[in-house]
């Protein structure tokens, strides 16, 4: 997992700390207005494209882990791919019609990235169906490196807005799914005959209660978007997504170990290995509560230094937004558990309900705290599905620990003191998290090392 976890993350984190490097370049020559927009329109795609794929890319992903020979394989693909095909013209042509009909100006911008997000999405989880992690990572290494240099193009020599940041994500995403493609040979696998409809019944089966979660999950993100834009205009909702990109990049990297867990917690279920996994979830919680903690004490430091002066009032909600990533990365990671033993349904209705719990308490406080509202809203709804999730997986293994009164409370603290705006105070409370950081990770660092050390040595001789 931590080899597979390793290549991963090769393929994303030059790129990602280049593409955070131009954060002050984006900020300084789009408006708030415009990087609204944009943000609007990718969060739209991500609440679409479970519509189009039926997320049968997941299905196909942990269907490909069992499939015994070339010819499993292929039915597996083959499937995917038609019903995906089919779905998504069916819903392109009303979608299509719809916008013709209210002429609505940014139609086509979101049609364009839900299209390329269908590619990126069955081709990256083809290639971790067939275990080929290197072209996986590989992959997206073209479409991040590919993205940042179109953005200058676009952005630098074309000046066009937010409209650069879109079609800089659609060439890079569809040039990086033809990469897949080819070197997966797709057209060896795509058979497009003897329909296996036992088949189809078991993929829908699993990738159906899947739709609902991820759904809700884009309703939690355009909930907040949509209430922004609505409500407060553009320009409030280009603040409080460059705000969200400093936590989410808690998200980003923790997003690489959950691809590699998806695989490794598959065959720990087969195995029944619930010892290990265990483990793993004591490191996980105390890593990404490390990360947590550096970030809101932190980013009062950070955040002048890669952000235009114009987008400086989003600094206010980053803790909350790093609280929130913090919660719902875990409950991310327990529904990998709920997917590792195919028991899908579970993810649905909690992820719905945290969905519905934002949009009210968007309504609600919007008008009365503006920009903050969006960010309680994220926050309660996470911290409700993470622990949700963590009483339902009782059944598989103990989650829920006394470890999570002290996360609260040391959250609860170390907000207080950033709002208190004592520049003195927050440096020393800085420097205490990395001090707390370290000792937390010491062991599991240093058992890393060794390990790395001995296998390093045996490799040799």
């Amino acid at each position: 997992m931590v080899k597979n976890t390793f290549i991963i993350s090769i393929g994303k984190i030059s790129t990602q700390i280049i593409s955070f490097l131009l954060l002050p370049l984006y900020t300084a020559k789009i408006s708030t207005e415009d990087y609204g927009n944009a943000d609007f329109i990718i969060s739209i795609a991500a609440f679409v494209v479970p519509f189009l794929t039926l997320l049968l890319e997941e299905s196909m992903f942990r269907f490909l882990i069992d499939a015994r020979d070339d010819g499993d394989k292929e039915k597996i693909i083959s499937h995917t791919f038609i019903i995906c095909a089919v779905n998504t013209m069916l819903i392109s042509i009303i979608f299509g019609i719809i916008m013709c009909i209210s002429q609505y100006s940014l139609g086509f911008s979101i049609w364009m990235y839900c299209i390329a997000s269908v590619f990126i999405a069955l081709s990256n989880a083809l290639a971790r169906g067939k275990g080929e992690i290197l072209t996986y990572s590989v992959s997206n290494f073209i479409a991040s490196v590919m993205t940042i240099v179109l953005n200058l193009v676009f952005i630098l020599g074309l000046h066009w807005g937010f409209r650069a940041l879109i079609l800089s994500g659609v060439i890079a995403n569809t040039l990086a799914a033809l990469f897949v493609y080819f070197r997966s040979d797709i057209l060896r696998y795509l058979k497009f005959s003897n329909i296996d409809l036992g088949l189809v019944k078991k993929m829908l089966k699993y990738s159906i209660p899947l739709v609902p979660n991820t759904i809700s999950w884009g309703i939690i993100n355009v909930s907040d978007r949509l209430v922004l834009m609505g409500i407060l205009g553009a320009s409030i909702n280009g603040l409080y997504s460059v705000a969200y990109k400093f936590p989410n990049l808690i998200n980003t990297f923790y997003g690489f170990f959950v691809i590699a867990w998806k695989e490794t917690s598959a065959k720990m279920a087969k195995d029944n290995d619930f010892s290990e996994m265990k483990k793993i979830t004591e490191t996980v919680n105390l890593m990404l509560f490390s990360v947590t903690i550096l970030m809101i004490t932190g980013i009062r430091f950070v955040y002048p230094l890669f952000v235009n002066k114009n987008y400086w009032d989003g600094v206010m909600v980053v803790p909350l937004l790093s609280i929130s990533v913090f919660y719902s990365s875990l409950a991310g990671y327990i529904g990998g558990i709920f997917t590792a033993f195919k028991d899908t349904k579970i993810l649905g209705t909690t992820s719905f309900v945290a969905a519905i719990i934002n949009l009210l308490i968007d309504l609600c406080l919007v008008r009365h705290f503006g920009i903050f509202a969006a960010a309680i809203s994220t926050l309660i709804a996470s911290v409700f599905l993470y622990f949700y999730r963590g009483l339902q997986v009782r059944k598989y293994t103990h989650f829920l620990s006394i470890k999570d009164i002290v996360y609260i409370l040391c959250f609860i603290c170390l907000t207080c003191i950033f709002y208190v705006n004592k520049s003195s105070v927050n440096i020393i409370i800085f420097v205490v998290s990395i001090m707390i950081s370290v000792l937390l990770n010491y062991r599991m660092g240093c058992k890393m090392v060794i390990k790395t050390k001995n296998k390093f040595l045996k490799n040799r001789r």
